[in-house]
């Protein structure tokens, strides 16, 4: 199974606000150790302990470090807003940077031993991108660097050289240890990581179930109840809420006289066209059988009636192949301005949608009674 199968889009989101904070780690640390190199080059200078030539440690030490750290800005800027790359390649790009970012840092501050292995700090971290095969050649190039700031340590310090290899050796040895630990924690990582997917996907199949209606395609009656609930809770004068009940006329005659299979279309249908009107502040849900129940978050009684009209309108406009007639659906509707329970809300609004059915139905009742 490919790892694009595996990641969910918050995992993707996830891992891209990683790269962008990585990218933008990278550009305060380099000027961070720009401003340290050159208040360190005025101290030793000043206190008469540079032992090599201001344009020398100006050009190794300051202009050449720079640059490069430059460039790993640049580099993982870039990858990270450019869409050509994949996720993989994205996260490949950002973790070896921030590796030679503090691969280059002990090299240039090799006469600090422990500064050698500070590149196995950033090695722990990529391991957030789960990627077994980067991650063991950035463990090289990790113990690379290591042995590189120790070559350079004897360069500065060549009467020092049995102390350079004692502390090449020690840390060597430390870092092997430290990449192994590295890559089992990435190893358990991954595999945590995997699980967690399967148990999320599992999570996420079964929310669907109950959040929504299997047959219609709108909100199950339990996910409508619980978020109607909230909303009416806080209804007031000021925060007023729509409450509408809508049934199918004469669904029955429609499964007797044209088989349930024939009716499940229909509410089928009745719930695509419903969607279309659920939002952020609108909830569509499927109450029981052929009854629908729509919550408006911001009631204003005019245009959620509207909104009803549109609906009864277009559905008595659909054709269905089974039968040569259309099919309307009646309605209540019920303006809420004080906190009430979605039942009794419910109840209100169906009072007015069975004003509708013995009116004659395909039409939108209101309830003009107090709550």
């Amino acid at each position: 199974m490919r790892d694009d199968t595996l990641q969910s889009v918050a995992v993707r989101k996830l891992e891209a606000e990683v790269r962008m904070s990585l990218a933008r780690a990278l550009l305060v640390m380099t000027v961070l150790c720009l401003f340290l190199e050159v208040s360190v080059g005025f101290v030793i200078y000043y206190s008469g302990e540079m032992n090599q030539g201001v344009m020398s440690y100006a050009l190794l030490r300051v202009i050449l470090p720079t640059s490069i750290n430059i460039i790993l800005c640049f580099m993982a800027h870039v990858s990270a807003r450019t869409p050509n790359y994949s996720d993989k390649t994205k996260n490949r790009f950002a973790s070896l940077a921030i590796i030679i970012f503090a691969g280059q840092l002990s090299i240039v501050h090799s006469y600090y031993v422990p500064i050698w292995g500070v590149s196995l700090f950033a090695l722990m971290f990529c391991s957030l991108f789960h990627d077994p095969v980067i991650h063991k050649i950035e463990g090289a190039v990790c113990l690379a660097f290591i042995a590189a700031a120790a070559l350079q340590h004897n360069l500065e310090y060549p009467e020092q050289f049995n102390y350079t290899v004692e502390c090449l050796i020690v840390t060597e040895v430390t870092g092997i240890g430290i990449c192994y630990l590295a890559f089992l924690l990435e190893k358990h990582s991954r595999k945590e990581f995997l699980i967690n997917m399967e148990i999320t996907a599992g999570a996420s199949k079964y929310k669907t179930g109950y959040e929504v209606d299997a047959l219609t395609g709108v909100y199950s009656r339990a996910f409508l109840t619980e978020s109607a609930q909230i909303i009416l809770e806080n209804a007031s004068e000021l925060a007023s809420v729509g409450v509408a009940m809508l049934d199918i006329d004469d669904f029955k005659q429609v499964n007797d006289n044209f088989g349930h299979d024939n009716g499940d279309i229909v509410l089928r249908q009745f719930g695509e066209l419903l969607n279309l009107y659920s939002e952020k502040n609108i909830v569509c849900g499927r109450f029981g059988g052929e009854e629908f129940v729509i919550v408006f978050a911001h009631g204003e009684e005019k245009l959620n009636i509207a909104a009803l009209e549109e609906i009864r309108t277009m559905f008595e406009t659909m054709t269905f192949a089974f039968m040569s007639g259309n099919i309307t659906v009646s309605g209540g509707y019920k303006l809420v301005e004080e906190p009430l329970l979605f039942d009794d809300a419910v109840k209100l609004a169906d009072e007015a949608m069975y004003d509708s059915k013995r009116g004659g139905k395909n039409k939108i009742t209101v309830n003009g009674g107090v709550t």
